[in-house]
């Protein structure tokens, strides 16, 4: 798998840190089923280099959900996806969505977007997820 295979888009400026939202969107993209147990991902300087961001952000993500048991490292062989684990959801896993939506809905806020609008548009993204 190469880099540009994950299609993951990073975004600088918003309140969430960079390691988080790479962690995360590794994890919805293993848990949907879009990278399965076996697949290799890019190396952490392969990330970083595609992402356009420091390797100890990638290495970090790497490394929370190697934590999870979602991710492997096989020395001398790369990273590996290690399979699903969807029904153990742990507290954290609450806590650190939570803390995302919260930085969203406040940088939302900053735009002048009213309280009907952000819901209407975490319902439409969340929508677009599901069905995409």
């Amino acid at each position: 798998m190469r880099p540009d295979d994950l299609k993951l888009a990073l975004d600088h400026r918003s309140g969430i840190p960079l390691y988080v939202q790479l962690k995360n969107r590794l994890r919805y993209e293993i848990q949907s089923g879009k990278h399965v147990a076996g697949d290799q991902l890019p190396t952490i300087r392969e990330m970083a280099v595609a992402l356009v961001i420091d390797v100890n952000t990638v290495a970090r993500a790497y490394a929370e959900l190697e934590g999870e048991g979602l991710l492997e490292r096989k020395r001398g062989k790369g990273t590996f996806v290690a399979g699903v684990r969807k029904a153990q959801r742990r507290p954290e896993d609450q806590r650190g969505a939570r803390e995302a939506l919260t930085a969203t809905i406040e940088l939302l806020k900053g735009m002048n977007l009213s309280e009907e609008e952000i819901a209407s548009l975490l319902s439409d993204a969340a929508k677009g997820i599901k069905g995409g």
